[in-house]
């Protein structure tokens, strides 16, 4: 089977070099857990360049995380990104198949169900 190459693979990184870059990523993401929401936010805008979309602490923490780590050891390949998009459009119906048939042993939607009681 061949090997493959991930993104990181090909980083024209000596050894040093990857475990300096290993560490700056730990340091970066324990420092998220000691910021404020405030800062949070802020530090949102300088890595994704718009306002963070919303108030939610872990939220922010864990997309933030993800970003730190994308830019330091690269994100998805090429490759992946179309796998996991193929996967969502037959997931979706798109590809394949047409669009889930509704059970017809199910009522139609809007139908009222009454309990008759004896």
């Amino acid at each position: 089977m061949p090997e493959t190459k991930r993104k990181t693979d090909a980083a024209p990184w000596r050894a040093g070099e990857r475990v300096s870059a290993d560490a700056s990523v730990v340091m970066q993401l324990s420092a998220l857990k000691r910021m404020t929401v405030v800062e949070l936010k802020t530090k949102w805008e300088s890595l994704f360049g718009a306002p963070a979309p919303n108030n939610s602490r872990s939220y922010l923490e864990l997309r933030l995380g993800y970003r730190i780590q994308e830019l330091t050891l690269g994100g998805l390949s090429r490759e992946t990104r179309r796998t996991l998009d193929l996967l969502a459009d037959e997931i979706e119906g798109r590809i394949g198949r047409k669009a889930i048939i509704a059970d017809s042993r199910n009522p139609v939607v809007g139908t009222r169900l009454v309990r008759e009681w004896d």
